[in-house]
């Protein structure tokens, strides 16, 4: 593993031995010399890439997971579809308006699958369910 930065980026390189792909995760947030307005919005990327070293043709899937984290309690708080991707927010209330907010995750990779509903049981069964559905290869989407 390395860790590299160069404001306003940094990098993580991700290697095992035992694993016949490299990965890379790149992460970012907008920064304009002399615009403090735009350099100072809430925004940061992350950006994977993944390397086969084998001299093998290698399947694997990538998989992203999160609970709402935007969930503040008291509020009404919802996962929402969109394009290759799943918002998670928070609408907030008249007594709490300042938990008010939206987190996207998304892709531009077009054959992308989106399951961004999560089973709902005890406080471990969806990540269950989730690891069960990625070992089998049984990932589906939701319609939206």
């Amino acid at each position: 593993m390395s860790f590299e930065v160069q404001f306003p980026f940094a990098s993580i390189s991700l290697n095992d031995d035992n694993l016949p792909v490299k990965a890379v995760i790149k992460a970012w947030s907008p920064f304009i010399p002399g615009d403090e307005d735009q350099s100072g919005m809430p925004i940061a990327g992350l950006e994977y890439s993944f390397e086969n070293i084998s001299k093998k043709a290698v399947e694997g899937t990538f998989s992203y997971n999160s609970r709402n984290f935007m969930s503040q309690g008291e509020v009404v708080n919802s996962i929402k579809p969109v394009k290759n991707g799943f918002i998670l927010s928070s609408a907030g209330s008249e007594k709490f308006p300042e938990r008010q907010g939206e987190f996207a995750i998304f892709t531009d990779t077009e054959d992308t699958t989106v399951d961004h509903c999560w089973f709902r049981g005890g406080w471990f069964d969806g990540l269950t369910m989730i690891w069960n559905k990625l070992e089998t290869g049984a990932v589906e989407g939701n319609r939206r």
